[in-house]
C-alpha cells in the first residue's frame, strides 16, 4: 500500500500555547487514557465498533458510494465514545515533528508535502510550531484509525487559530493555491493521493462547558441534538458554498455555540473546495454519514484492552460527533 499523505486540519485549543520550536523527533502522544497507543486497542476498539454499528455501516456505505470521497469530517473524542463514528491569531501552525507516535509504530509526516506548503514564499499565513502541536491531542484520535486501514499513511498536521471568515477565506484560498500546484507538479488525483481530514467534535452540552440553553434534562438532549443536526444537514452538507460555510460561522460563533471545530470546519471546507476547483474544476458535495453524541453512545465495552475515558458522559455533560464524507459526484 502506498503512504498517501492525509491532511489533518484541527483547532488550536483555547488559552494559549507558546509558539516556539522543538524537537523534530517523534511526537509523544498527550492523551495515553482516552486514545488508542497499541494495535490491541486499536483492533478491539474497531472490532466492537463494527459490532455495535452494523445497521449503521451499511446504510453509510450505501450513502458514500455517491461521492468520489476526498475529505472528511471526523470526531476526537474519547476513542470509547468516539470510536464508533470516527496562541496565535490569523495563522496556521505546521507540524515540526518528523513523525507521530502511533499505535503500529510511528506514522510519519509526509516532508516533501509539508515543505512544499512551507517553503519561504508562503510564509505570510503560517507558523511551525512543536509546542503547539505537543499540547494539543485532538489528530491522536484520527491517526489509529488511519493506520489500522493503511499502515503506510502519512499525514501533514495543520492548526488552524482564531481569525475572521473574510481571513479565513483569504487563507484557505492562498493554501488552496499552494496544494494545487504540489498535486498537479506530482500528477495526484484528490482522494486517491491525497486526502483532507477535518477533525471536530460537535456542541460540548452542558453545566461543564457554560452552555445549556434548553437545560439539563432528556428534553433538553433532544433539542440540542437536533440544533447539532440541523447545522450538519443544512450548512455542511449538499454543495459546499462560501456562502453556506460562512452561515455556518454566523451561526456557530455568533450564538457561541460551543463546537470544538469551530474554525477547523469552515477552514477545512473553503481549502478543500479551492483545492478541487483549481487542481480539478470540479465542484464538492458533503454526504452525511452518521451524527450521534457521548450520552447516547455511552461506552464502547472494550475495558480489558487498558484505554478508558476521559470526562464523564450524562445530561449535563455531553459532546456531539458529525461524521460528513465529501467528494465529487459520482454517477
Amino acid at each position: 500500500m502506498k503512504g498517501i499523505p492525509v491532511l489533518i486540519l484541527s483547532l488550536l485549543a483555547a488559552g494559549g500555547v507558546l509558539l516556539q520550536a522543538g524537537d523534530k523527533g517523534t511526537r509523544k502522544t498527550l492523551d495515553r487514557v482516552g486514545f488508542c497507543t497499541t494495535p490491541a486497542q486499536i483492533e478491539a476498539i474497531v472490532e466492537q465498533a463494527k459490532k455495535k454499528e452494523k445497521n449503521e455501516l451499511s446504510k453509510t456505505t450505501q450513502r458514500v458510494q455517491k461521492v468520489k470521497a476526498i475529505a472528511a469530517i471526523a470526531p476526537h473524542d474519547d476513542h470509547l465514545y468516539a470510536g464508533r463514528i470516527y496562541l496565535a491569531k490569523d495563522v496556521l501552525v505546521l507540524y515540526e515533528y518528523d513523525s507521530g507516535e502511533a499505535p503500529y509504530g510511528p506514522v510519519k509526516v509526509d516532508h516533501a508535502l509539508r515543505d512544499h506548503i512551507t517553503k519561504k514564499p508562503n510564509k505570510k499565513y503560517h507558523v511551525i510550531s512543536s509546542a503547539a502541536h505537543a499540547q494539543e491531542p485532538s489528530i491522536e484520535a484520527m491517526i489509529p484509525f488511519l493506520q489500522h486501514e493503511n499502515p503506510y499513511v502519512k499525514i501533514v498536521p495543520i492548526m488552524v487559530t482564531e481569525m475572521s471568515f473574510e481571513k479565513m477565506n483569504t487563507v484557505a484560498a492562498a493554501l488552496g493555491k499552494i496544494l494545487t500546484t504540489y498535486i498537479q507538479d506530482n500528477k495526484l488525483t484528490p482522494g486517491d493521493d491525497i486526502s483532507f481530514l477535518i477533525s471536530a467534535d460537535t456542541v460540548h452540552y452542558g453545566s461543564d462547558f457554560g452552555y445549556s440553553p434548553f437545560g439539563l434534562d432528556a428534553g433538553a438532549h433532544d433539542q440540542a441534538r437536533k440544533q447539532d443536526i440541523e447545522i450538519g444537514k443544512k450548512m455542511l452538507s449538499k454543495t459546499v458554498t462560501k456562502s453556506k460555510i460562512k452561515d455556518f460561522t454566523e451561526k456557530v460563533w455568533g450564538e457561541e455555540i460551543p463546537w470544538c471545530g469551530r474554525y477547523s470546519i469552515p477552514f477545512g471546507l473553503l481549502a478543500v473546495q479551492k483545492t478541487v476547483k483549481y487542481a480539478t474544476g470540479n465542484k464538492i458535495v458533503g454526504v452525511p454519514m452518521r451524527y450521534s453524541d457521548s450520552y447516547t453512545l455511552g461506552v464502547l465495552p472494550v475495558f480489558k484492552a487498558g484505554i478508558g475515558i476521559t470526562a464523564p458522559f450524562s445530561l449535563e455533560h455531553w459532546v456531539g460527533y458529525w461524521s460528513i464524507v465529501y467528494g465529487t459526484p459520482q454517477g
